[in-house]
């Protein structure tokens, strides 16, 4: 591999057309290990995933959870508390939610958590539960950031499996910016 730039490089780019890289040694360095402490959130959702792939039938309906799966919603005060955000939950939690809707739900606050920490750093955070007859609402709202966003890519693809998620239960999801400069998710 040569270590001259191309002008493929660009301006601007560390290794500017025309300069030629000399080989440097490396010195060798010691990281301090880590332990990683298991949290019942990966399990959960593990679980929650696996029922997902395995729940969803030839014909494109939902079909009951595995057995023994974990009951999504239990695992949401955890989720929140390691956000890392300020966030206040109202309304009530269902504890009674198919299988499939209490993931499609802890997927959509999930999802508003994360974010809401790559593109509205510091912001203040609702989540909210109601029931409409037999119909679940999540919404989740964060305020304008405090600090700027995170320069990190975003495909939308999270939000695009959400609803996914929320058309196949029945439901739809909607998003965007809410006047006062922060955002809106709904299931």
């Amino acid at each position: 591999m040569s270590g001259a730039a191309t002008a493929a490089d660009g301006p601007g780019h560390p290794f500017r057309a025309g300069r030629t890289l000399e080989p440097r040694t490396l010195e060798p360095r010691t990281l301090e290990p880590r332990t990683l402490e298991p949290r019942a959130v990966d399990a959960g959702l593990v679980v929650a995933a696996l029922a997902d792939a395995w729940a969803f039938s030839e014909t494109g309906a939902w079909a009951a959870a595995a057995p023994g799966a974990v009951a999504a919603l239990a695992l949401l005060d955890t989720l929140i508390a390691d956000s890392g955000l300020e966030v206040t939950l109202t309304g009530e939690v269902p504890r009674d939610a198919s299988p499939a809707v209490e993931r499609a739900a802890y997927r959509t606050v999930q999802e508003a958590l994360t974010n809401v920490r790559k593109h509205a750093p510091g912001s203040a955070v609702v989540v909210d539960f109601r029931r409409t007859g037999p119909a679940l609402d999540v919404t989740v709202t964060n305020t304008t950031a405090r600090h700027p966003a995170l320069g990190l890519p975003s495909a939308r693809h999270g939000l695009l499996g959400l609803r996914e998620r929320a058309e196949h239960l029945g439901g739809a999801l909607s998003h965007g910016p809410t006047p006062d400069g922060g955002y809106r998710l709904h299931l």
